[in-house]
């Protein structure tokens, strides 16, 4: 790991996905990126950086490389995601 994913783990967001998945789960990550306004007012919005499928360590370290990852200094977030199928 790189001191860019320690710092994803420690923090919030880090801390909670690791409550509820390992670092080497495999799956279909979303990655959005960090609201950039921090404060009350205006518009809120995490902007969507695309999907990664592998590992969520191997998510992780290609989540804290995006510039739009991190605002200002919280990071982004990192959800598995599920396919629906019709069959």
């Amino acid at each position: 790991m790189t001191s860019v994913d320690n710092k994803y783990w420690s923090t919030y967001s880090g801390k909670k996905l690791l409550k509820i998945h390992t670092i080497e789960e495999k799956g279909i990550w979303m990655v959005n990126g960090e609201d950039p306004n921090c404060d009350l007012g205006g518009n809120h919005h995490k902007p969507y950086l695309g999907l990664f499928t592998g590992s969520l360590s191997d998510a992780v370290e290609w989540a804290t490389k995006q510039p739009k990852f991190w605002a200002w200094g919280h990071g982004g977030t990192i959800s598995k995601q599920e396919l629906i199928s019709n069959d």
